[in-house]
């Protein structure tokens, strides 16, 4: 049925859809006169004419007839929605219902999408805060751990210079007791003694640190021209004399092939060779070990094998652990850390180790190193300061400024200077080692770098800068290779590292004051 056309015209005039929609004409008293749509939705049942509207529609109690109204989503019944409006017409009285069930979900829906949007920007507005402070926290773990960082790098700077320092003395005074004992075999025994003690102690305490470094992610690597054959020399000449108190066999091997010169960080090849070859000394008590060297495609081939009490089988995959020690082996003491240093440095040189080993039959390490062929030529110096260059005979003693501040090593290193025919002058501070090298001009300064007052470094670029000309060597307890560039970089010629032993340091000094006449 057609609505009336006051009905129509109200609809098109509020741009609302006629479909199903219901209008109720009602006298002045509410009671119905006609109706149009199905108007039992609203009740449940058919009307009559004169009764009473509101019984149909009960909102419309309390409703003045001669003031238009809208109720917007009315509940008319328990099932559905309507926008009811009332309104005249002349002196015609309507009610217009026009159904709103999809309008209400619609809308629902929408407050429900906009209530969970609300809870959601609620949420992300959590989650930024969460984030902020996250973030803040973050800030701040890391500044603390920067310095944590530094706090550690110095302690680890200052605890090797600690230990190496006085681990000098003891070493440099033993190795004159070794040199002077004579027949007195007590005293040589003991001296021996000492002298294993403190090289085992040093061992101890460059593990340490470097597991130290290498955690802080602190172990640079310089790679540089490198003669490997005067590196092997020197190992021999280092490790061969534990062998032979011990009565076993020890060859070193460089193949023909292995080019003159390769490109390699010398100061971790060494490291990495000593704890091999150390290690291997270490545990074999009966036979020999030996350490073979080869190179092809760009590669140094590396063997140390020995003849000691080998590894079971069950460990073999943790013994390049931290702090991981083998069992049963006799006592032998160690930190563990050995063999996991040496596995970390081999794995920054670009290569890669690997382990055979029987028990009772012993122990074969294989390391390969990127190593290309260089064409480039040795360099005059090294950290450990032992090319062996003979020096011009001298018309007269040469003076060496020795600018230390710990006393005891001062005066082993006035002992090994005043054999080698040196006179000496003393500075226990670098503002007074400036002082006194450019008032005397000593042949060659030997100076400590952690030193009061002014440090070593310092002092030896202040002296460059006022023309002081002849050698330089740095004396430090750090192995570090940005402290030995940063030597070169402020005037230094060399740089030896404590413990220095006597031949050592002569020959340093002998190399740079004939490179120097």
């Amino acid at each position: 049925m057609s609505l009336p056309l006051a009905a129509s015209r109200y609809l098109y005039a509020t741009d609302n859809a006629v479909r199903d929609a219901i209008c109720l004409s009602i006298d002045a008293n509410f009671r119905l006169v006609q109706w149009w749509g199905n108007v039992s939705v609203l009740s449940g049942v058919t009307p009559s004419v004169g009764e009473d509207a509101r019984d149909i529609l009960p909102l419309l109690y309390g409703m003045d007839l001669a003031e238009p109204a809208t109720i917007r989503f009315a509940n008319v019944n328990d099932a559905h929605v309507f926008h009811v409006h009332l309104f005249r017409d002349g002196d015609e009285n309507y009610v217009l219902c026009i159904p709103a069930d999809d309008e209400k979900a619609r809308t629902t829906e929408l407050q429900q999408v906009a209530n969970e949007v609300r809870l959601l920007n609620a949420q992300q507005q959590r989650l930024v805060q969460e984030l902020e402070e996250a973030r803040s926290e973050l800030e701040t773990k890391r500044a603390d751990a920067q310095r944590a960082s530094m706090v550690k790098s110095r302690f680890i700077a200052s605890i090797s210079h600690e230990f190496r320092t006085p681990l000098t003395s003891v070493i440099g005074y033993t190795e004159l007791l070794l040199n002077e004992s004579g027949q007195n075999s007590d005293v040589l025994a003991h001296a021996k003694a000492i002298s294993r003690s403190a090289r085992h102690l040093l061992s101890m305490v460059d593990n340490i640190l470097d597991q130290a470094r290498i955690e802080e992610g602190n172990i640079a690597i310089r790679i540089a021209p490198l003669n490997v054959r005067q590196v092997t020399d020197d190992i021999t000449t280092m490790l061969a004399p534990l062998a032979a108190e011990k009565f076993i066999g020890f060859g070193a091997f460089v193949d023909a092939k292995v080019p003159r010169v390769i490109s390699t960080d010398e100061v971790r090849l060494r490291q990495i060779l000593v704890n091999l070859v150390g290690n291997a000394i270490k545990f074999t008590d009966a036979g020999e070990v030996n350490l073979e060297i080869t190179w092809a495609q760009d590669k140094l081939i590396v063997v140390i094998s020995d003849t000691g009490p080998g590894i079971p089988e069950d460990q073999q995959l943790l013994i390049f652990d931290a702090f991981h020690r083998v069992n049963d082996l006799d006592g032998k003491r160690g930190t563990g850390l050995g063999l996991n240093i040496t596995a970390r440095l081999v794995e920054l040189l670009g290569g890669s180790i690997e382990l055979e080993s029987q028990p009772g039959v012993g122990s074969r390490f294989e390391l390969v190193l990127k190593a290309p062929e260089s064409q480039a030529a040795v360099a005059a110096d090294n950290i450990y300061g032992e090319r062996k260059v003979m020096g011009k005979s001298r018309k007269h003693a040469q003076r060496i400024l020795i600018a230390e501040d710990d006393p005891d090593l001062t005066e082993l290193l006035g002992l090994f200077l005043t054999r080698g025919g040196y006179e000496l002058m003393m500075a226990e501070d670098g503002e007074q080692a400036v002082k006194t090298a450019l008032k005397e001009q000593p042949d060659l300064v030997l100076m400590d770098v952690n030193m009061p007052q002014m440090d070593g470094l310092s002092a030896a670029r202040e002296l460059r800068k006022k023309g002081f000309s002849q050698p330089i060597l740095a004396l430090t307890a750090s192995l570090s290779v940005n402290d030995r560039d940063q030597a070169f970089t402020w005037g230094c010629d060399g740089y030896l590292v404590k413990p220095i032993s006597m031949a050592e340091l002569l020959s340093s000094v002998e190399r740079h004051l004939h490179e120097r006449g």
